[in-house]
């Protein structure tokens, strides 16, 4: 029997994926119980799922179904079909509702479709495999497949709370399924070493009740893993640990240290993911300390994300956050921070209970708890999860609007597919034209701040008294001649990439001229606006202006020798602008005050220093990736498409030189 399994993204933009971490656990489970009676091929791109498909048609193809390929995956479902009606066709993934009645409509909506597999899908497909080559009975569907019979549905859920703690199963990476993709360039390593999350929050599929029990990989298990992915990725810059609270186990720090020993041993990974657990602030630190071993051995980045979404305790509260302590978090916070330790965190925009001064408050709130990079995000609804759920929607009377998601498009079968976004815009507690005023502010944050073109001064007015959010607020209101019709035009076009229903916007991009246009000239109006500004310097030089003029009037009482000190940040952060990203390395010296340093570097300088000897650079390997995507054909490129999509792909850290101390 020949099986194809799909996690499918689209391959029309090159960008950076991760491993098909889910269908390889399949694949490996299938693999051990049924040997050679199947062979199983697995697949990342649909163009090389056509091609497979067209060659030789599979006897069952599997899909995976997110937000951001459920279109995609539904087509190959059809063409299977088409190729071989004898075909079993198989989805799974978060992207259901839960309800019988839902899960039987979903169902019906796709007739080229014959079972789905909810929530874990070792077990499951396993059976429905063994279900198959046994020809057993078409009632006598195994737990956790979901199918039609009759006019009904055939469903028992698994019982996930009587599961064991232990995950058993093989390993997708020891059993070498995920070699092709470890040895893809472009693809990053993904690991897992638990499943489930005990916080319930509505907008998140963790939040399903039936997955809020906490389950581990073997501990010898995953340090193998380790091990392995350090020997064979390609990738050896970047992995990411799909844990949902890393740090929540007693083991976590066993894991941080096995990883700091494959870095000094091996050099990789110089930079790890991990969504931190919320509640267990000293284990948390000592894995970041960890992480950060012993300077002697290099630099090594973990990105650790401790996720507010909102400090209003009512807010809260309503989203299922409510057993998530604040104070623990905040002393978390304060703990990194005394340790020199970066943190990232998202805000959402739209929660039920959040208004338009809550969010504002929580945004400068993020400030000022110190948070390295502040993500306000738009909540997309996700099916399965309980805010998209017609109960929520009704008792938060949420507003919905729908937009393409950037670079989920591409023309596979010969057909044109694309795939819908449906996000809040409105709830009964803030309206749409308050949701869509904050966009400037979100941009700023992202750009001044996050970027951190503008985040010394900000950082020393925030030292000061002055909050970076009540600043940028105040940046987002201003009649500068240069900004404001800029920001106008980031409200009007934020405003207009909505659709007020599914159906208007299918319509719209089903004909070719939309869809052209779509391909062609839609971008992410982050990146967008980010590479305009940075490319206009009397725009950036206007942004600047302002952001100083703010901050110099909110100093205006401070002592002389303060506004200087702002003075000597600005020219400095200034020096490090790199105002031509093709420039060639480049490498000068400079004396600067240790005092002054800290607001770019806040490690960076020995306490008491005075002042010291730096060098500002630009280092070979900025040089070249700044090359390798804006440089198309030998020719420079500086479009804002393209300009774009270098942003995306982690062009914006090129974008300032270094600067490091030599005396």
């Amino acid at each position: 029997m020949k099986i194809y399994l799909a996690d499918l993204v689209y391959d029309t933009i090159k960008t950076n994926y991760v491993v098909p971490l889910n269908i390889a656990y399949l694949a490996a489970s299938l693999a051990e119980r049924f040997e050679s009676s199947v062979t199983i091929q697995l697949f990342k791109y649909p163009t090389d799922l056509e091609r497979a498909m067209r060659q030789q048609a599979p006897d069952i193809l599997g899909v995976s179904n997110y937000s951001w390929n459920t279109r995609l995956g539904n087509l190959f479902l059809t063409l299977g079909k088409e190729l071989n009606p004898a075909m079993v066709t198989v989805m799974g993934g978060p992207q259901i509702r839960h309800d019988p009645a839902d899960i039987l409509t979903f169902l019906q909506a796709r007739p080229s479709l014959d079972y789905y597999i909810l929530h874990e899908g070792e077990e499951p497909l396993t059976h429905l495999v063994h279900h198959i080559l046994q020809q057993a009975s078409p009632e006598d569907l195994p737990s956790g497949v979901a199918g039609r019979w009759k006019d009904g549905l055939l469903y028992r859920p698994v019982e996930y709370s009587s599961q064991p703690r232990e995950i058993r199963g093989p390993s997708p990476y020891l059993t070498g399924w995920l070699d092709p993709f470890l040895a893809n360039g472009e693809m990053i390593p993904l690991l897992e070493t638990t499943r489930g999350c005990p916080y319930g929050c509505i907008y998140c599929e963790w939040g399903a009740g039936n997955l809020s029990k906490l389950r581990q990989r073997p501990l010898a298990v995953v340090e193998a893993e380790l091990d392995y992915v350090a020997e064979h990725a390609a990738v050896r810059s970047n992995w990411i640990f799909a844990d949902a609270n890393f740090g929540l186990l007693k083991r976590d720090l066993d894991i941080a240290r096995k990883i700091q020993s494959l870095r000094i041993k091996n050099g990789s990974p110089h930079y790890v993911t991990v969504w931190s657990a919320k509640n267990t602030t000293q284990r948390n630190l000592e894995i970041s300390d960890t992480f950060r071993g012993d300077a002697s051995q290099g630099t090594f980045a973990i990105q650790s994300t401790i996720a507010l979404q909102s400090t209003d305790p009512e807010v809260l509260e309503k989203t299922g956050r409510g057993q998530i302590k604040f104070q623990r978090l905040h002393e978390q916070i304060l703990a990194y921070r005394e340790r020199g330790l970066e943190l990232s965190t998202d805000i959402l925009i739209g929660l039920p209970g959040e208004s338009a001064a809550s969010h504002l408050k929580t945004l400068q709130e993020a400030f000022a708890l110190g948070f390295a990079r502040i993500d306000p995000i738009n909540i997309r609804l996700l099916p399965g999860t309980d805010y998209e759920s017609d109960s929520f929607r009704r008792e938060y009377r949420i507003e919905t609007r729908f937009r393409p998601i950037f670079g989920a498009y591409g023309v596979y079968h010969g057909q044109r597919v694309f795939e819908v976004e449906e996000s809040v815009r409105a709830t009964q507690d803030m309206t749409e034209t308050e949701l869509n005023s904050f966009k400037v502010l979100h941009w700023l944050i992202y750009f001044c701040w996050n970027a951190g073109f503008f985040r010394p001064q900000l950082r020393f007015g925030l030292e000061h008294g002055c909050n970076p959010g009540s600043v940028l607020q105040q940046v987002a209101q201003t009649d500068d001649p240069v900004l404001q019709p800029l920001f106008a035009e980031m409200r009007a076009l934020s405003q207009a990439e909505w659709f007020a229903t599914e159906k208007e916007m299918l319509q719209h991009y089903e004909q070719p001229e939309h869809y052209g246009k779509m391909v062609d000239e839609f971008l992410k109006l982050n990146f967008a606006f980010c590479a305009q500004v940075y490319q206009k310097e009397a725009t950036f030089m206007a942004l600047e202006r302002v952001i100083n003029e703010r901050l110099r009037i909110a100093l205006s009482d401070t002592a002389p020798e303060v506004q200087a000190h702002l003075q000597g940040i600005c020219r400095l952060s200034t020096l490090l602008l790199c105002k031509d990203p093709l420039e060639s390395p480049i490498e000068w010296q400079e004396k600067a005050p240790a005092d002054t340093l800290r607001y770019l570097y806040p490690n960076l300088c020995p306490e008491g220093a005075g002042l010291l000897d730096v060098v500002i650079q630009r280092n070979p390997q900025a040089v070249e990736f700044c090359r390798h995507h804006l440089l198309v054909g030998g020719k420079k490129d500086l479009s804002v498409r393209n300009f774009s999509r270098f942003l995306e792909m982690g062009g914006m850290m090129h974008l300032r030189r270094e600067l490091r101390v030599v005396s």
